[in-house]
């Protein structure tokens, strides 16, 4: 049985975590209990995390500082803060 406050989770996520427990505690009665107890990610959430880590874009050259200089070069007028009364354009924050 499960009880959880309705909207709280995308739908199927329920489910899936039920499942997981279901296995696993099914799975005590079927292994030795000096086994570790892992719950598998479902395929669906795997293939989801691995896309979120896919990290393979080219690293640019040079440090954090060294780039946004180059940025500000090519758009100083761009809004880089802003708040309730005011905002800074990213010039005036190199300055």
């Amino acid at each position: 049985s499960r009880d959880c406050r309705e909207g709280c989770f995308p739908a199927g996520v329920l489910s899936e975590m039920f499942d997981a427990y279901r296995a696993l505690v099914t799975g005590l009665g079927e292994r030795d209990w000096s086994t570790d107890a892992t719950v598998r990610l479902p395929d669906a959430a795997l293939a989801a995390r691995v896309r979120r880590n896919d990290t393979s874009a080219p690293i640019p050259e040079g440090s954090l500082t060294d780039l946004f200089r180059k940025r500000v070069a090519e758009h100083p007028n761009r809004i880089a803060l802003s708040w309730r009364t005011g905002e800074f354009d990213e010039h005036t924050l190199t300055s």
